[in-house]
């Protein structure tokens, strides 16, 4: 890689990083189906690091433009995931956690009623 190109390396890996900090943040706060979102989230851009690493190794040396596009797709695919994770966790529900059904609004547990 030469000219800019480390610049913006050095960039996408810290939204890399940035988005990894997002979907921890989000692992440990949700609950039901929007951790299963946000898990479905962070099984795409895992598949799209690998492929752009698998394309790096395979074929870098004969098409170093591949590494590039490659690692550009995954820094687009980090931005859009880090934005749908805080939409998610910005999200009223989330902010309530009241996802479960053993959980009223407030977010204490509910009595079992056995009548």
């Amino acid at each position: 890689m030469d000219g800019s190109w480390h610049i913006v390396k050095l960039v996408l890996v810290a939204i890399c990083f940035v988005w990894i900090a997002v979907q921890i943040l989000a692992m440990r706060r949700l609950k039901g189906y929007r951790k299963r979102r946000s898990m479905h989230v962070f099984w795409v851009v895992f598949i799209l690091m690998m492929v752009s690493d698998w394309i790096r190794d395979v074929f870098f040396f004969q098409n170093p433009a591949a590494a590039r596009i490659g690692m550009l797709v995954v820094g687009i695919a980090a931005i859009v995931a880090t934005a749908l994770l805080l939409r998610i966790l910005c999200s009223p529900d989330a902010r309530n956690n009241a996802d479960g059904p053993d959980v009223d609004i407030e977010g204490h547990i509910r009595s079992l009623k056995l009548n």
